[in-house]
């Protein structure tokens, strides 16, 4: 699902799935997305934050001296087809490939391709199986 959606917004630089695995408590962690070799590392407590509370994370990233590419994050829970809470979805916005687009258009097209993808997840469970 990752890749599909990279190939489908050129004007992300990264997504990321983050989640409890399944027969696991309390074990967040990075299970899908564009860095294979972070899958499994413990998540962060924002990560944390968004998975337990059901916030919204939008970070315009500002003054960010590690980025080593200017970005925007927006962080949010993933939701199955019901409309369930299954996890976490992180989308890294291209600040070049979006000029002069701010926290609100960020906000909006996240929002719109996390809804986007409901239709793929019948449920928690079904974010761990085999791709089709």
């Amino acid at each position: 699902m990752s890749d599909q959606i990279i190939a489908a917004h050129p004007d992300l630089l990264n997504v990321t799935f983050h989640g409890v695995p399944p027969g696991l408590k309390e074990v967040y962690t990075m299970f899908a997305g564009s860095y294979p070799e972070r899958i499994g590392n413990p998540d962060d407590p924002d990560d944390i934050d968004v998975i337990t509370k059901g916030i919204t994370i939008v970070d315009p990233r500002w003054h960010r001296a590690r980025d080593a590419v200017k970005k925007f994050v927006v962080q949010l829970p993933l939701r199955d087809a019901a409309g369930e809470n299954v996890g976490l979805l992180v989308l890294a916005y291209k600040l070049d490939a979006n000029p002069g687009k701010g926290e609100k258009d960020f906000f909006l097209a996240a929002t719109a391709l996390r809804d986007s993808l409901r239709a793929q997840i019948p449920s928690y469970a079904g974010l761990f199986e085999a791709a089709k």
